[in-house]
Parts: C-alpha cells; structure tokens; sequence
C-alpha cells in the first residue's frame, strides 16, 4: 500500500491503538485514530482511509456493524480485523474475511 494512503485505526483500548498508531507512523504512513464506532464511522466519512484496522469489541458499534456500514456506504477500504478473542465468532465472520488474526498485544 502507497504510504500516502490513510490508515485507520479503531480500538477502544487506549494502550493497544497508541501501540499501532505509533508503529504505523514510525514507518510513515499517515494515520487517524478512533476510539469507538461512531467516531470511525465520522472519521470514515471525512478521510476515506485505505485501510482500516478495527477491533471487533467496541463499545457502541462492533466492529461487524463498522464493516457493514463502511461497506453500504460504498467505500473502498480494507479492513484488517483486530481481536483479542482466539475465536471470532460474529454475526458477519463467513461473509467479512477469510483469515482472522488474534491481538498479539496483552493490556
């Protein structure tokens, strides 16, 4: 991905989004930050980000809602999933990816 593309990143854990947002910068890439879905969603809107890192546990949308939403509302990003379940059973799993990765950072 060409680095002038946005990243967004959506994680309502403080320490875990600081985390990925300072590695993503550290290596260039422009970056947004969200703490919840609706403020993704706000964020989506106003930056069209190429790719979207999102937690699937937020506290008012989950992250299957954001996938769903970001995807009626026609855009193109990517989304890489970020669970701290070792299993990712949603409402929306079959039809959103077809490989899951577990957060490799413990709060």
């Amino acid at each position: 991905m060409p680095r002038d593309g946005v990243v967004l990143v959506v994680d309502d854990d403080e320490s875990v989004r600081d985390l990925v947002v300072v590695s993503l910068l550290l290596e260039g890439y422009p970056v947004r930050e969200a703490s919840n879905g609706r403020e993704a969603l706000r964020i989506i809107d106003e930056s069209e980000p190429r790719l979207v890192l999102l937690d699937m546990q937020l506290p008012d949308i989950d992250g299957w809602g954001v996938a769903r939403e970001l995807k009626s509302r026609g855009r193109d990003a990517s989304i890489l999933v970020m669970t701290g379940r070792s299993k990712c059973r949603g409402s929306g799993k079959r039809n959103w990816g077809r490989r899951f990765l577990g957060e490799a950072v413990q709060s």
